[in-house]
């Protein structure tokens, strides 16, 4: 097996990644044009932000992709428990944005952390079907998939009867 991150990469999906994240700023820019901005990284207009936040993505990215993957398998189950934890810590620590109690507020800074879940979710699930002898046709390999799937899902739809 091929060792090396680069010859392993999937280079058409990173350049549609890419086309449509410059897509994206460009829509940005666009919709949020003003003559009084000199620079598109000024950080106070959202094309700066979004810049940003593609830098920062692609180093992360990076990282991820630097990172062995037993790394991914012997915390899926960790990250899921703190992801559950984080989302039921929202019904007492939990800021109300947009009429959803769905974010903890740090400073000037928000967390959703359902985002945070869905990876942690996704990170479990693949664990559970990479163990030896996994067999989806086992009703009890289901009910796994799905009890890992309706912890968040049940969390979520309590969180929004709450603010009903």
């Amino acid at each position: 097996m091929n060792n090396n991150i680069i010859a392993r990469l999937d280079w058409l999906l990173i350049l549609m990644y890419i086309i449509l994240v410059t897509f994206g700023i460009t829509n940005v820019y666009s919709s949020t044009y003003n003559d009084a901005v000199t620079s598109i990284f000024d950080l106070t207009q959202p094309v700066g932000k979004q810049i940003v936040f593609l830098g920062l993505s692609l180093f992360i990215g990076g990282l991820i992709l630097a990172i062995n993957v037993k790394f991914f398998e012997q915390f899926a189950m960790l990250s899921y428990i703190v992801g559950i934890l984080l989302l039921i810590g929202l019904f007492v620590f939990g800021k109300t944005i947009s009429g959803a109690t769905s974010w903890y507020s740090f400073g000037g800074t928000s967390l959703q952390p359902s985002e945070l879940v869905k990876v942690a979710t996704a990170l479990i699930i693949a664990k559970s079907m990479g163990l030896f002898q996994t067999d989806l046709k086992k009703p009890t390999t289901l009910l796994l998939v799905v009890f890992y799937c309706c912890q968040p899902f049940l969390s979520f739809y309590s969180q929004t009867q709450v603010l009903l």
